[in-house]
């Protein structure tokens, strides 16, 4: 059965932090945020992980240019930069695949992505322009859609992962997740399966920490970094996959960024 998955309050406009944690620290980490936050509705209702916590999948089929100028970007520390990205949470045919445009501009992230079907997204790979804007008339299918027709971006890889979140709600709200499993598969074809694919763990076993939020800097931030000793750092999900592959040499990303 598909499941419909809901939009964080801080989706569209928000700052991030990102930590990578020991394995070890993840029940006090759940301890800490479990007083004042809630597992989120995706979260909430699935079965225990082999880390201790409730988890659903994430699956990224990521597009860039021919020398992968959006992944240099990122090695670059551009200040404004973006991601493309096709987005999905199960293989159910009816479920939707996420055109995403993920905008970090300023040090703020904005997030922009509209639901599609899988038969639209098959099209618009396929050399389709417009397949995307016929289905879904929203800004953010529009927008997708025309960046990558302007950078030429093909698929490059796909990055798995699972993903365990909590949120609080209010005027402010505040969304953490830890990110495990972390792996990716070459998908010059544009392949869209969250299971099947020759997957590949890279060199961070670790779970990423990622706290996201609106405008306020959360109060709490502070102890929780010094009570864990955490470090901010970048962590680019798909920077560290495609190093992987580049490292193995797998597929056609051999021959890309320069």
């Amino acid at each position: 059965m598909s499941k419909v998955f809901h939009s964080d309050g801080t989706l569209r406009s928000r700052f991030e932090c990102k930590y990578v944690v020991e394995p070890s620290e993840l029940p006090a980490l759940r301890e800490f945020f479990s007083t004042f936050m809630e597992q989120d509705e995706n979260t909430s209702n699935r079965p225990l992980s082999a880390t201790g916590g409730r988890a659903y999948t994430v699956s990224s089929l990521y597009l860039d240019s021919p020398r992968l100028a959006l992944y240099q970007d990122t090695v670059d520390g551009a200040k404004n930069r973006f991601k493309l990205r096709l987005r999905t949470y199960d293989d159910a045919p009816e479920s939707p695949v996420f055109c995403e445009v993920k905008k970090r501009m300023d040090g703020v992230i904005y997030k922009r992505r509209a639901p599609v079907s899988r038969t639209a997204v098959a099209a618009f790979l396929d050399g389709e322009q417009y397949a995307l804007e016929r289905e879904s008339d929203t800004v953010d299918a529009a927008e997708f859609s025309m960046l990558t027709r302007r950078l030429i971006a093909r698929p490059t890889l796909r990055v798995h992962y699972q993903r365990e979140a909590w949120e609080s709600r209010g005027a402010d709200p505040v969304r953490v997740t830890f990110d495990t499993e972390l792996r990716y598969a070459d998908s010059p074809n544009g392949e869209l399966s969250c299971e099947d694919g020759d997957w590949r763990q890279t060199y961070l076993t670790n779970p990423i920490l990622e706290i996201k939020f609106t405008n306020t800097f959360p109060g709490w931030l502070g102890n929780l970094a010094r009570r864990f000793g955490l470090v901010r750092r970048s962590v680019a999900k798909y920077v560290i996959c495609v190093n992987a592959a580049r490292r193995t040499e797998i597929g056609a990303l051999r021959y890309r960024a320069s």
